[in-house]
C-alpha cells in the first residue's frame, strides 16, 4: 500500500498556479448615484432627559416593570429569561434608604454582608457572594 506524495517540483508548480490565479477579479458595475435618507426623531412622553426609554412601573409605583439590563438594553421584566426586580425612586424615597443595602432588604434572595475590615458593602445573592467591585452604577464599577 503506497500513498501518493507530491514531489517538491509538483508542490511548487501547484503553489505557483494558485498564486497566479489570485489577481483575477470580477468587475461589477457599481451604482454611483447617492441615496438620500432623511431621519427625524420625535421625543415621546416616556423618554427622560438622558434619552432612555422609561418602562412604566407596576400599580403602586414602587417596583419597576423592567429596566436597563446591560447588553440587552431596556427590557420589560417578563421579556427576559431570568428574574429581574427593579425598584423605583418612589420606593427609595418612601423607605428613606440611606444606601444600597437598605433598598436590597426588600428582596428576600439578597443578604447584606459587610466587608472584612472596611466599610464597603457586600451582598450575597442566592448564596453567591457579590463584592462592591462587581456592582456598577451608570456603567462605572466599584462606586
Amino acid at each position: 500500500m503506497s500513498l501518493w506524495l507530491p514531489t517538491h517540483r509538483q508542490k511548487h508548480l501547484a503553489q505557483a498556479i494558485s498564486l497566479s490565479l489570485l489577481p483575477i477579479t470580477c468587475y461589477v458595475h457599481a451604482d454611483t448615484s447617492p441615496d438620500t435618507l432623511v431621519v427625524t426623531a420625535k421625543p415621546t412622553a416616556t423618554d427622560n432627559a438622558n434619552g432612555q426609554h422609561l418602562i412604566p412601573a407596576f400599580l403602586d409605583g414602587n417596583i419597576a416593570n423592567g429596566g436597563r439590563l446591560g447588553a440587552l438594553g431596556e427590557q420589560k421584566a417578563l421579556d427576559v429569561p431570568f428574574n429581574v426586580v427593579g425598584y423605583t425612586s418612589k420606593l427609595i424615597e418612601h423607605q428613606q434608604a440611606r444606601n444600597l443595602a437598605d433598598v436590597m432588604k426588600n428582596d428576600a434572595s439578597v443578604q447584606n454582608v459587610r466587608g472584612y475590615g472596611n466599610f464597603s458593602q457586600g451582598f450575597r445573592i442566592r448564596g453567591f457572594d457579590l463584592s462592591a467591585d462587581d456592582i456598577a452604577l451608570g456603567g462605572l464599577y466599584g462606586i
